[in-house]
This record gives C-alpha cells, sequence and structure tokens, in this order.
C-alpha cells in the first residue's frame, strides 16, 4: 500500500513538473513572439524536441520499434501539430498568457466528441451534459458580450480543436504502436514539416541569448513531455489529469509579474467549470474502465469454477 502511495505522488510529482515546464516554454513564447515569426518558433519548438523525444523512445528499449503499419496516420498527427502550434503561439502572442491557458483547457471537450466520432465511443447523457456545461464556460471565458470571435480566442479554441484530433488519433495508433514511438514519429514529421514553411516566412536571425530562449522551446518542450510520460507511467489518469489544471497557477503567476495581466472574474468562473467538467469526465472514465476490469475478473473466475467443475 504505501508502495503504491509513493507511485501516485511520484507520478503527481512529474505531472506539476509537467505543467510548470510547459508553462515557462510558453512564457518565451510569449516573450519572443513579437520580435520572431510564429513560424520560426514553431520550427524551433519542433526542431529541437526530437532529441528528449529520442531519449524516451530509447528508454522504451525493445518494446519500442519504429516499424509501423499506420505511417499515413502519422504524418497526419504530425502535420496538424504544426497548425496547432501556429494557432497555439498565436493565442500566447495576442491574449493574455492566463486567458489563452485557459481557453487550451477546452481540449478535453473537443477529445469527448472527436472519441465518439471517431473512436465510435459511446457517449452518456452524463457526457453530453459536461460537455455542454463545458462550453457554456467557454462562453463565460469570452465575457458576456460572448466575443469568441475575437482573435486569440479563436486561435486558441482552434488549437484545442486540433490537439483534441490529434489526442484520439495517438490513442487510436497505441493500440498497436508504443506511446514513445507515437511521441517520437510526432517530432519528426513536425519538426521536417514546420521547416518547409521557413521559407515562406521573414527569417530573422537571433543573437546569442535569443538563441538560448529558441532552443529552451524545444528541449524544453521536449523534457516537459518526458515529464508527462513519467506522470502517467506512476500514477493511473484519473489521480494526474486533474494535475494538469495546475498550468494556470503558473499562468497567472507569470502574467502579473512579468506583463501585469490580472485574469477577470469571468476568466476564472468560466475556467472553473470548464475544469469540472474536466475533470469530471476523467473519473467517469476510470469508473468506467474499473467497472469493466472488474466484471471481466468475476467472469473469467466464474469460467475458472466452471472447468475446475468439468475436471473433477
Amino acid at each position: 500500500m504505501q508502495g503504491h502511495q509513493h507511485h501516485v505522488l511520484k507520478g503527481a510529482a512529474f505531472m506539476v513538473a509537467a505543467m510548470f515546464t510547459f508553462c515557462v516554454v510558453n512564457v518565451v513564447v510569449k516573450d519572443t513572439a513579437g520580435s520572431f515569426p510564429i513560424l520560426q518558433l514553431v520550427f524551433f519548438r519542433n526542431f529541437l524536441a526530437i532529441i528528449p523525444c529520442y531519449l524516451i523512445f530509447k528508454s522504451a528499449g525493445r518494446a519500442a520499434s519504429l516499424k509501423t503499419r499506420h505511417m499515413p496516420t502519422h504524418l497526419l498527427c504530425g502535420s496538424l501539430g504544426v497548425l496547432a502550434l501556429y494557432c497555439l503561439f498565436t493565442s500566447f502572442h495576442v491574449l493574455p498568457l492566463a486567458d489563452a491557458t485557459a481557453f487550451s483547457y477546452t481540449s478535453i471537450l473537443f477529445v469527448t466528441l472527436f472519441s465518439y466520432v471517431i473512436l465510435k465511443e459511446h457517449l452518456d447523457a452524463w457526457r453530453v451534459s459536461a460537455v455542454a456545461l463545458g462550453f457554456m464556460g467557454v462562453l463565460i471565458m469570452a465575457k458576456p458580450s460572448g466575443d469568441v470571435l475575437h482573435t486569440g480566442i479563436f486561435y486558441s479554441l482552434v488549437f484545442a480543436a486540433i490537439d483534441a484530433f490529434v489526442m484520439v488519433s495517438a490513442r487510436r495508433l497505441t493500440k498497436d504502436d508504443h506511446p514513445a514511438v507515437v511521441v517520437f514519429y510526432f517530432a519528426c514529421v513536425a519538426s521536417f514539416v514546420s521547416a518547409l514553411f521557413l521559407p515562406f516566412g521573414n527569417w530573422v536571425t537571433p543573437d546569442g541569448a535569443q538563441l538560448l530562449k529558441l532552443c529552451f522551446l524545444g528541449l524544453g518542450g521536449g523534457f516537459a513531455q518526458f515529464l508527462l510520460t513519467q506522470a502517467f507511467r506512476h500514477a493511473p489518469a484519473v489521480v494526474v489529469a486533474p494535475l494538469t489544471y495546475t498550468s494556470l497557477v503558473w499562468s497567472v503567476l507569470f502574467g502579473a509579474v512579468l506583463w501585469g495581466d490580472f485574469p477577470t472574474q469571468q476568466l476564472l468562473a468560466g475556467c472553473a467549470l470548464v475544469m469540472a467538467c474536466g475533470c469530471f469526465m476523467t473519473w467517469r472514465e476510470h469508473k468506467k474502465q474499473s467497472t469493466f476490469a472488474k466484471d471481466l475478473l468475476l467472469k473469467n473466475r466464474a469460467r475458472k469454477k466452471v472447468f475446475e467443475g468439468l475436471s473433477s
């Protein structure tokens, strides 16, 4: 029991550390977005992330193999990942850090919708209600005017939708491919695709300090991804997934200290509703999986008794 608690606490610590690292990366994005084209930031974020992602792949050992039957899906996920990062970085440039972070949380709502469309998962009344309430939270965050067409909000929601599609597709990929392989292919494809778009932007040559910041985008983002995989490795999703929302705390603190941005009451209220819906859906998913596992165990025990009776 103590060992289990130790692993849970370790997983939780990894998740908090991952969210903090991602937030620091976002701070660097917001700080440099005014000096460099967004496409250039996206390239550095993807290209240098290959190094930590390769280490994740190597750490998986023989369990991970680069052989795959789903290369088209890997190419699609990596390509869409470039578009998602472009939207996310644009939202960080336009919106206060906490606002952009809060709107990105809506990806959990899109995950539920795409799981129904792509994975054919059942949508019960509870899930539908949670998604509806979550999108009400989005309208609250967008202020009473419902200004969802604001440029920054629009880019945030587009990022959330694309990110959710990629996550659902990755979930389907992991049925055959090791998660470390999925992460590595994603980094490689996204790096190649983002490099293709560099000629269409106005390249800005960084100085020494700026180059360090750009390098940190990729290395820090890849390291945060490693911490994320360790979190889910050591603790169940129902424990660590809600801790992703700690990134809002860091975003509020960094935004207030560095740019003097303080979240509005509408943002906090709407974000709380979105987070509550996300936590609820994570809990429901965990409960459903636990029930399925218990039913399977009972069936196996019943079959064992039948076979024992026949053999006697």
